[in-house]
């Protein structure tokens, strides 16, 4: 199996084409009416029905070629996502299809210990959580990117993988310096079917039958390999508290010695755990883990700690700390 390097012309399609995404969530309640919920993928999965324009002979050979060529489920190619494919959080159904990407779009990394990679992110955010999105298939000629706001030169400055959608500078970006980046991109898909069937309705036109892509997610994306439940990895450049919308492992690398990780009120919490597995992922900044005013224990470079609802002396609950 392997990814072509091809987009999937919209030409060939047809209203009616249509898609989406979804989790996948395990929800178990109990009698009472109370529920626990685990996320058993950290990340939604994009699925795109396919229907074919005006079902002509040109779009059927088109199609039937594509299909061909990728050696139907065998390999991978890319999928215009025509409602989701910048990374300006200015789009909006009224301005779609004209809208711009900018240097400035989004923070993909800070300069530190020499670093001259970064990997293009898109962020959706709302006053309840924070998502960040890999974007891995970046649209040729659509990368900009800035230092401190200063915009860079592609080919001159940096470089882009336009099959990962990572950026290289040719030197080390300086230390504090923020790097933001903005693109437009596709969706990394492969077919869902292997056979494809077209049906004669009129001598040179016929049609195909729906068919389907679905995503394909790229290792930089599966998170989910360290624990059951999900993982995340939230920026942490200053007092932070954790939230179930950061799923069950969560990857601090505190940009500041000291940072509070600050769990929330036990009030909403059961007995037992782990809620959460907090590491220290920073190569030399401690994280403190921190609740109701009181340190419960110093997260030191590299180390893990379990997070657990358990009761005190007087059988109220307390948050315990297991390393």
């Amino acid at each position: 199996m392997g990814f072509h390097d091809v987009q999937l012309s919209n030409d060939a399609l047809s209203y009616g084409t249509g898609g989406g995404f979804g989790f996948s969530t395990q929800v178990i309640e109990v009698p009472s009416g109370h529920e626990q919920r685990a996320a058993r993928r950290s990340v939604p999965r994009y699925r795109y029905r396919i229907l074919i324009n005006d079902q002509d002979s040109d779009s059927l050979t088109a199609i039937l070629e594509f299909h061909r060529l990728r050696g139907g489920r065998l390999n991978s190619f890319r999928f215009w996502d025509v409602f989701d494919y910048s990374t300006n959080a200015a789009s909006t159904p009224a301005n779609r299809n004209t809208i711009t990407s900018t240097a400035s779009d989004v923070v993909i990394g800070v300069g530190a210990g020499g670093a001259t990679q970064f990997q293009l992110k898109k962020t959706y955010t709302d006053a309840g959580a924070t998502e960040t999105r890999t974007i891995t298939k970046p649209i040729d000629g659509t990368v900009k990117v800035a230092l401190d706001g200063v915009e860079q030169t592609e080919g001159v400055d940096f470089t882009v993988n336009y099959s990962t959608g990572v950026i290289t500078f040719g030197t080390a970006v300086p230390n504090g310096v923020v790097v933001t980046a903005g693109c437009h991109f596709d969706l990394h898909v492969r077919f869902e079917q292997d056979e494809i069937r077209v049906d004669l309705e009129a001598f040179d036109n016929g049609a195909v039958p729906e068919i389907s892509v679905i995503e394909v997610f790229d290792t930089v994306t599966s998170d989910d390999r360290y624990l059951y439940g999900g993982a995340s990895t939230p920026v942490f450049t200053a007092d932070m508290e954790i939230t179930p919308q950061m799923k069950r492992f969560v990857s601090l690398a505190p940009s500041t010695d000291g940072l509070l990780a600050i769990l929330p009120d036990i009030t909403a919490y059961q007995g037992g755990g782990p809620h959460w597995i907090l590491h220290n992922s920073h190569g030399s900044n401690d994280a403190v883990i921190h609740y109701a005013g009181v340190d419960l224990f110093t997260l030191a470079p590299g180390e893990t700690a379990w997070v657990l609802v358990g009761l005190d002396g007087s059988s109220a609950k307390e948050w315990v700390c297991l390393s």
